[in-house]
């Protein structure tokens, strides 16, 4: 058996199940792999499904143990962030001793809702 994934970097790559580790989100139905590119020898989290990871792991792939982010699984909304957003933050970030008190009152802080 062999796993493909797609590096970012490399495209489509393939690599035999011990080579990869798993781990399933706990909050659905995703999970998140973790193999090094073949071919660039980088680190890559391709997404898969529970039965890819039963498959990987009946094979001879391994669990991933310690913090994964399964953050890369969520679904993305919005608009993309603009160049000039992350540079803005940077510079509030780097002229102030503590940003995360005064960062609470901009508009990074979370939204209030009306309770009725």
């Amino acid at each position: 058996m062999e796993v493909q994934a797609e590096c970012p970097w490399c495209g489509l790559v393939t690599v035999k199940p011990q080579q990869v580790r798993c781990a399933m989100d706990p909050e659905g139905e995703a999970a998140l792999c973790q193999l090094e590119c073949p071919v660039c020898h980088r680190l890559v989290w391709a997404r898969t499904t529970a039965e890819g990871v039963v498959l990987i792991l009946n094979s001879g792939g391994s669990a991933i143990t310690g913090l994964v982010p399964f953050e890369l699984l969520e679904r993305r909304n919005g608009p993309p962030l603009l160049w000039d957003e992350i540079l803005d933050l940077l510079s509030e970030l780097e002229s102030s001793a503590c940003p995360q008190a005064e960062l609470l009152g901009t508009r990074w802080a979370p939204r209030q809702t009306s309770q009725s």
